[in-house]
């Protein structure tokens, strides 16, 4: 009787014939793949929610808004551009009931008060201010200068 001797060794000459044997099938399984990958991603595109969103700049020019006042005297806020009544007049106005329902309009807008020249001038004292080699007196200066320029500018 004769006994094979089994080896620990691995050519690499079968491994390579063996992949090659079922390259077909690893095309075709990578192609598959990549393409169940682009149409799951392209169906998720589609069905994604959308948010847009609008930056609509404007003025507030009447007189007496500068000190928070209607013409008439009354107290003005900013919140009163988007009480509840007059929301509701421009979503009837403009029929936006075509696009979205009152509420989901009413939670979609805000104010946000900016003055870019405040925002230029804070910037700029921020870096005169950052300065370590100031005296205290300068730095006084500074201060008082930034918050006369504050304000003399309003929103």
């Amino acid at each position: 009787m004769e006994l094979k001797s089994q080896s620990d060794e691995l050519s690499l000459a079968e491994l390579v014939a063996a992949v090659w044997r079922y390259r077909v099938v690893f095309f075709i399984t990578t192609i598959a793949g990549a393409g169940v990958f682009l149409l799951g991603a392209f169906l998720y595109y589609l069905w994604a929610p959308t948010v847009e969103s609008v930056n609509l700049p404007f003025r507030v020019l009447f007189d007496g808004a500068e000190h928070d006042q209607y013409p008439n005297g009354l107290a003005f806020s900013t919140t009163d551009i988007i009480a509840g009544p007059v929301l509701e007049r421009v979503y009837q106005q403009n029929k936006l009931d075509e696009y979205l329902n009152y509420d989901q309009f009413k939670g979609a807008v805000f104010i946000s008060e900016t003055n870019n020249a405040l925002t230029v001038l804070d910037k700029e004292y921020q870096q005169k201010l950052g300065n370590n080699k100031l005296s205290t007196v300068d730095r006084q200066i500074l201060e008082a200068e930034y918050q006369e320029k504050r304000q003399a500018l309003s929103n």
